[in-house]
């Protein structure tokens, strides 16, 4: 018997209403280690050497959220941080979302490129805005995120993070309903 069908026969005797949900809620952690490992070892751009990004929060979270890229402030010697960790944006979404009665680990977090873009100009190094290819190499890991969530609604911060699904600037659809592969979404 192939693992397939030993993991089908357990399926079958377990008979839930729908399978493709139960199997999808049991393999959603493992999934999620894999994502991980994933952005851990992506050695595609140039700057996969500087501090990079791991997922954070729930993965049975009904809402993803989605960041633009490592911050300047969370550039280290670690080499390692989650989305918006240690930072004033993350402090300030927090308090908005509990004062709307949300505890922000009941979010699914991942950065839009994930790895921390910066350039050296006479000896010193800057953070910059990641280049399409960057931003692009690190899509993937969106898709695959949106995947193992599979979310009723995201949460896009900033236009690099919102430029993956619409090429418009935040400020002409902020507050607006999007649409981002078929689950409603909001950019901010």
């Amino acid at each position: 018997m192939t693992n397939e069908e030993e993991i089908l026969a357990i399926v079958k005797k377990a008979d839930p209403s729908n399978p493709v949900e139960y199997t999808r809620n049991i393999v959603k952690g493992f999934a999620r280690e894999k994502l991980d490992k994933y952005i851990l070892a992506c050695k595609d751009c140039p700057i996969s050497n500087s501090t990079k990004t791991l997922t954070y929060g729930s993965v049975n979270a009904s809402v993803l959220i989605i960041s633009d890229f490592v911050l300047a402030e969370q550039n280290n010697d670690q080499k390692l941080t989650y989305p918006l960790s240690g930072t004033e944006a993350y402090n300030i979404l927090e308090k908005t979302l509990k004062f709307y009665g949300f505890n922000i680990d009941e979010f699914f977090f991942i950065n839009a490129v994930n790895c921390c873009p910066t350039t050296n100009i006479s000896g010193t190094t800057f953070t910059r805005i990641p280049n399409l290819k960057e931003k692009n190499n690190c899509k993937i890991f969106l898709d695959y995120a949106i995947e193992i969530i599979n979310p009723v609604f995201i949460i896009v911060l900033g236009n690099i993070a919102l430029n993956n699904y619409i090429e418009t600037p935040v400020s002409n659809i902020h507050g607006k309903l999007i649409n981002i592969k078929g689950i409603p979404a909001i950019a901010t």
